[in-house]
């Protein structure tokens, strides 16, 4: 049973979006991913209630009037799971309904960009499924070839032992290049300005994303559907954010910069918080304002 996860941006840990919520051994929830990888800023994540994601914005598809026309949501991205489900399924008839979906999530592409927003942190990968499903095939239908009655077995061979390499010196690795973000003041209330300072050392790195996560009262994490690409300069970058009034429902938050050279992240203290009835709503709001400022 493989269902779209919703597109309101929300947390379907905590906001419960059916059916793609329903606890069942068969489901399989489905997010949304855009063009470079990264969760679509209109989909529903989970950690615990949305299991994979495939790209689901901008997706060239039938329309009505006998047409066809680009369209984005979960329900762009959930055909094409069902669509690796048979596919890997035609590749062992043997698989049965728990074995095909560990196979489609075991198989799955792991991604800095998901790996706190959905259960595997992954995205589909159809040729990794396709070929972890013929293996398996092979192992389920593998018997020893039988002796016929009256024949002695066949000698097993000796092996040649394999002389021992002679060792080659180690070369001594480079130091990687300082990857950084950092804040300052790291503790502020709203309305206050922090500056964040962002590094990866080398100059050749001139961009990179910003994901948020703010952090309840009660240490419950809810990640920002949202990212920012960031623009750097020589590999550098400072720019100075304005501290959004809903973020004072929040005990921190977690700005999280990810380029080729790696990733780095660094977390704010909020001052003077109060509690909200609506975290979610608080968190859209909040992560609207910090994202737009990053830029």
């Amino acid at each position: 049973f493989i269902a779209a996860a919703g597109n309101s941006a929300l947390n379907n840990d905590y906001v419960p979006f059916y059916p793609a919520s329903y606890q069942l051994p068969n489901l399989i929830s489905v997010a949304s991913t855009d063009s470079t990888g990264a969760l679509s800023y209109f989909s529903n994540f989970g950690l615990k209630t949305v299991h994979i994601a495939a790209p689901g914005s901008s997706i060239y598809s039938t329309v009505l009037g006998n047409g066809y026309g680009f369209k984005s949501g979960t329900s762009m991205a959930t055909p094409q799971i069902t669509g690796l489900a048979l596919l890997t399924a035609s590749a062992c008839e043997k698989l049965d309904m728990a074995s095909l979906r560990s196979t489609l999530l075991a198989t799955a592409t792991r991604s800095t960009y998901l790996s706190k927003m959905i259960v595997n942190g992954a995205f589909a990968n159809a040729g990794a499924a396709v070929a972890s499903a013929q293996t398996s095939c092979q192992v389920l239908s593998g018997t020893p070839t039988p002796i016929p009655p009256g024949t002695t077995p066949p000698p097993t061979p000796t092996q040649t032992p394999t002389p021992t390499p002679t060792p080659t010196p180690t070369a001594t690795p480079t130091p990687a290049a300082t990857h950084a973000i950092s804040a300052t003041p790291a503790r502020v209330s709203v309305g206050q300005l922090i500056t964040f300072k962002v590094s990866t050392g080398v100059d050749y790195v001139n961009s990179g994303t910003i994901q948020i996560t703010l952090y309840g009262l009660d240490g419950t994490a809810y990640p920002c559907s949202y990212r920012s690409y960031l623009l750097l300069t020589k590999g550098q970058k400072s720019l100075t954010v304005n501290v959004p009034t809903k973020a004072k429902h929040f005990g921190t938050f977690a700005v999280t910069f990810t380029s080729l050279r790696g990733t780095s992240t660094t977390t704010v203290e909020m001052l003077n918080t109060e509690p909200t009835w609506i975290p979610n709503s608080s968190a859209i709001i909040a992560c609207n304002d910090l994202v737009s400022q990053f830029r």
